[in-house]
């Protein structure tokens, strides 16, 4: 397994794919390009980090911004009610994790990921996500 990083423009189809089968609309790829459009002050650059496996199929991916070339924080602005990034199962999220780590200088920082909704079901990021009409 490896990680692969695109700027948000270059992200390949197969990584977009990733984010738009999502449930949520703060997982799909339209919420994280429009983030990256809108939110990022003149020193900070929108990327998504991507685990593939050895035949290039993407398993996890997470965005993320830079700051002077460095991987710092989430992804998110104070409008992202739920951090949903498309990590895969257990294995290809702690995958992801270790290989970023190894990128990271001094610190990266997450917004929390909630585990169950006001419901008290399950808000892991899954299969589909609304699409914007």
């Amino acid at each position: 397994m490896r990680l692969e990083t695109y700027g948000i423009a270059a992200t390949p189809s197969p990584v977009r794919a990733l984010f738009d089968r999502q449930m949520r609309p703060e997982g799909c790829w339209d919420w994280f390009a429009i983030l990256a459009a809108t939110t990022l002050s003149g020193h900070e650059e929108a990327y998504i980090a991507a685990l593939t496996d050895d035949q290039g199929a993407v398993l996890a991916a997470i965005p993320l911004v830079l700051m002077d070339g460095q991987p710092t924080r989430s992804l998110t602005s104070v409008f992202t009610t739920l951090f949903c990034a498309p990590l895969g199962g257990e294995d290809n999220a702690r995958q992801l994790g270790r290989l970023l780590a190894a990128r990271v200088r001094a610190s990266l920082r997450l917004d929390a990921m909630d585990g169950a909704d006001a419901t008290g079901s399950s808000s892991r990021c899954s299969p589909r996500c609304p699409q914007a009409r």
